[in-house]
């Protein structure tokens, strides 16, 4: 059985998980970037970045 306080500590911080999540991809294209010197990428850098910042 889920214990209540737990569940309302994962409601409350849904934007946690999110960010977490984004914050992966956008390491995991930096680390992309960087192995394969496409500078194609970096227009997605700027984009997996304006959507973590608010």
């Amino acid at each position: 059985m889920i214990d209540s306080g737990t569940l309302r500590q994962a409601r409350r911080r849904p934007w946690l998980r999110m960010f977490l999540i984004g914050l992966a991809l956008w390491l995991a294209t930096v680390v992309a970037t960087l192995v394969t010197g496409n500078s194609n990428l970096i227009a997605t850098l700027v984009l997996l970045g304006s959507f973590l910042v608010p």
